[in-house]
């Protein structure tokens, strides 16, 4: 006599493919985006699914800055952060939150993290999302420090001295701006995320030729995207910005 199973059977975190998922955030709205996004991270698509693993695709986003929100939740959107300490509450604005240096990639990954699970799940799903403004390719030979961007001169490119400058940031810490030929690729963004794009990918392109070059680059911080300086811990203090407690007697 034969007989169904009806045995249920679970992904592992060996078994789960995933997938690298490019998606244009050009013109969507804010809210449907991210629920789609999200969607896409946590893999309920895919017959595998299971709620208790990580067996989503990757997504990176482009064109972030492009994305929009409806009515007049531009204003009355409120953003609220509390950092614990008295006082520590702050509250701003959709219009001043993507003011900011990546605003855009804020709001949007704050928006896909409020539809993953809260936890250790949720928080390893979030970081499979990549969020960028603007997506360069470089291809660097030896040459004499011509610089090509979508078949197009630089300063045609980048009319603004100061956005060239941005670009030639890396080369000229290392003193090889005359020495290779660089033809680029970019999509997405405007000037702004375009050039730091570029210049992030120059930096890193400099690495795959000379591994040594990683540490001055580092520290003048072209090798991120957004460097930011980190304030370190004060000896005797339990963290960088808190300050020494003192008991009343």
């Amino acid at each position: 006599m034969q007989s169904n199973s009806f045995k249920t059977s679970y992904i592992t975190p060996e078994a789960a493919e995933k997938k690298w998922v490019v998606v244009d955030a050009a013109g969507q709205t804010l809210g449907r985006f991210a629920s789609k996004v999200a969607q896409v991270l946590r893999g309920k698509y895919k017959p595998v699914f299971t709620p208790n693993m990580d067996c989503g695709d990757n997504v990176i986003v482009i064109n972030a800055n492009q994305i929009k929100v409806t009515g007049a939740k531009e204003s009355q959107k409120v953003y609220i952060t509390f950092s614990g300490y008295p006082s520590g509450q702050h509250k701003a604005t959709y219009a001043e939150m993507v003011k900011r240096p990546n605003g855009y990639e804020k709001v949007l990954r704050h928006a896909v993290k409020g539809m993953l699970p809260k936890g250790i799940l949720g928080r390893k799903v979030l970081k499979n999302l990549y969020i960028f403004d603007a997506v360069a390719r470089v291809y660097l030979t030896e040459g004499t420090g011509k610089i090509t961007i979508n078949k197009r001169e630089l300063a045609d490119y980048f009319p603004s001295e100061l956005i060239q400058f941005v670009v030639k940031q890396p080369l000229n810490l290392l003193g090889v701006v005359e020495k290779y030929d660089i033809k680029a690729n970019l999509t997405g963004g405007g000037y702004t995320g375009q050039s730091q794009a570029l210049r992030l990918a120059i930096a890193r392109a400099l690495v795959k030729i000379n591994e040594e070059d990683k540490k001055a680059l580092r520290a003048e911080g072209f090798i991120t995207r957004d460097a930011r300086a980190v304030e370190r811990k004060k000896p005797g203090q339990p963290k960088a910005r808190r300050r020494f407690q003192f008991s009343k007697r």
